[in-house]
């Protein structure tokens, strides 16, 4: 899908959860990344958190988190 449609912010979302879910979050960061310019949303600054957090890249994920919360109380 997001070959196909490289502009699909819900493609990039779902490759990124797949892979984090794989064991792969440092390979999520770039589809996490990608559809956060697509569409600056909630879900995706959370997810995004997420996956810094695992890989313990705290300040980062707290900033994501941060911004989650401003888009979405």
């Amino acid at each position: 899908a997001v070959r196909l449609a490289p502009e699909h912010t819900d493609a990039h979302v779902n490759l990124g959860n797949a892979l984090t879910q794989s064991g792969r979050p440092a390979a999520a960061l770039e589809h996490y990344e990608t559809a956060l310019r697509l569409k600056p949303a909630a879900d995706v600054h959370y997810n995004l958190g997420v996956t810094l957090s695992d890989l313990h890249r705290l300040d980062e994920a707290e900033a994501h988190f941060k911004a989650a919360l401003r888009l979405d109380p």
